[in-house]
């Protein structure tokens, strides 16, 4: 998310997946950075009006993260609280042994 959350090794570690092969653990970050993107875009969408939804979306398709976390930042201020929110409650489902939302493994 715009370098906000760092998805990697010690992620695994933290939510409890070290005993999983470099390849899973590849898949596990993955599929939760696609989670959690899409999650945290249909959250960031509710409260915004369709002309600023297609502003970000020209924005995000130019691949330009410091553009994106400037305007995220200018017309979303809470959205740094809305990407925490969405993560802890993906590491609270993958605690729980809830892994539907991870491909292959």
């Amino acid at each position: 998310m715009f370098q906000l959350v760092t998805l990697d090794d010690e992620f695994i570690a933290d939510i409890g997946l070290s005993d999983l092969s470099d390849t899973e653990k590849q898949q596990v970050l993955e599929d939760v950075r696609t989670s959690l993107e899409a999650k945290v875009g249909v959250k960031l969408v509710q409260g915004l009006s369709e002309e600023q939804v297609n502003q970000f979306n020209d924005i995000i398709k130019g691949d330009d993260s410091k553009v994106a976390m400037d305007w995220l930042e200018n017309n979303v201020p809470n959205y740094q609280d809305v990407v925490m929110e969405e993560l802890e409650a993906i590491v609270e489902q993958i605690k729980n042994n809830n892994l539907s939302f991870i491909k292959q493994l």
